[in-house]
């Protein structure tokens, strides 16, 4: 099935989701062209990994989320600023829902 089938439904969902927790951010594509006045939902966490019982990887993991028609040719090595930081695009993860989650990188 094609990504985009069906996703108007989730339509009320994701601009309320935005509406409650949504900030802007900036996306810097390739070309460096900029496109602002997006919205996502950013997130960062620690995670830990055990290894033989013990922790043996740990790491500070950001991401943003935002509708996927927001950013339609985004791709990994573009970047995005939000909350006055620069971040390279490691990855990128489209769900069933509209959605993309972009794995973001600090740029130093």
């Amino acid at each position: 099935m094609p990504q985009n089938v069906g996703l108007d439904l989730f339509d009320g969902i994701n601009n309320t989701v935005l509406s409650a927790f949504g900030e802007d951010f900036t996306w810097i594509r390739s070309t460096g062209d900029i496109v602002s006045g997006l919205s996502g939902v950013f997130e960062a966490r620690h995670y830990e990994a055990e290894v033989n019982g013990e922790i043996g990887v740990s790491d500070y993991q950001a991401s943003l989320s935002c509708r996927r028609d927001a950013v339609p040719e985004v791709a990994r090595g573009q970047q995005v600023t939000v909350r006055g930081a620069t971040w390279d695009i490691n990855d990128i993860r489209p769900d069933s829902e509209g959605w993309v989650v972009l794995v973001l990188g600090r740029v130093d």
